[in-house]
């Protein structure tokens, strides 16, 4: 990822940490109140086919981070992941057991 980008979201982070910061006890907790009660009129609104597909592009963008800023041992793990569940697809063995890749390792 470029400097220009980490500065952005730091950017961002830091304002949201500083708009946190200035807020009482009570103003968080009635911004936190707002904030669930519009989260569950979005989910309240949204199909169950919606709902799968934004939880395929949370997937693709959170994978599309984990390989960006994977080092190089992490990159060369999940290639090994990928080739392994490619021969167990190839070889019919592919019964959804093979470990996940964790992003924080």
């Amino acid at each position: 990822m470029t400097d220009k980008k980490k500065s952005k979201k730091q950017e961002i982070k830091d304002n949201a940490s500083d708009a946190e910061v200035e807020l009482s006890p009570e103003e968080q907790a009635h911004k936190n109140k707002l904030i669930t009660f519009v989260a569950n009129n979005i989910l309240n609104s949204i199909t169950l086919n919606q709902a799968v597909t934004v939880v395929q592009q949370v997937a693709l963008r959170d994978a599309h981070t984990i390989v960006e800023e994977a080092d190089d041992v992490k990159l060369k793990e999940i290639e090994a992941a990928l080739i392994t569940a490619e021969e167990e697809a190839t070889s019919g063995e592919g019964n959804g057991s093979s470990e996940p890749i964790s992003p924080g390792s």
